[in-house]
């Protein structure tokens, strides 16, 4: 999984995951329920996995969603349209129903 955290302007911090990302945007799974305005602005922070491999985004908030005990949390890239060359080439390879599939055959759930 992908960590993310996202930063407001007024520094507060939510750690998550990355649950799906395109070249415009992220959706991200924020591990607690949190509030998080429309059109806020800010900066999305992503950890590779496997490596110390980072890099970080100016985002605005589209929509928020919070759960229980999550937040889903869609953002789109203030910057415009994310470009090749980062470690989420792969991750956009596919579509998510072409990952499942993957998933599944490798013995998930």
């Amino acid at each position: 999984m992908v960590e993310a955290e996202f930063h407001d302007t007024q520094g507060d911090r939510q750690i998550g995951q990355l649950w799906d990302v395109s070249s415009a945007g992220a959706c991200l799974q924020l591990r607690q329920h949190v509030p998080i305005s429309e059109n806020a602005l800010g900066l999305l922070l992503l950890h590779h996995p496997f490596s110390s491999d980072q890099f970080s985004l100016p985002v605005q908030v589209c929509w928020s969603c919070p759960a229980r005990h999550v937040t889903f949390l869609g953002l789109v890239f203030s910057d415009g349209l994310l470009g090749p060359g980062t470690f989420l080439d792969d991750y956009m390879k596919a579509s998510w129903v072409d990952r499942m599939q993957v998933y599944r055959e490798a013995g998930g759930n």
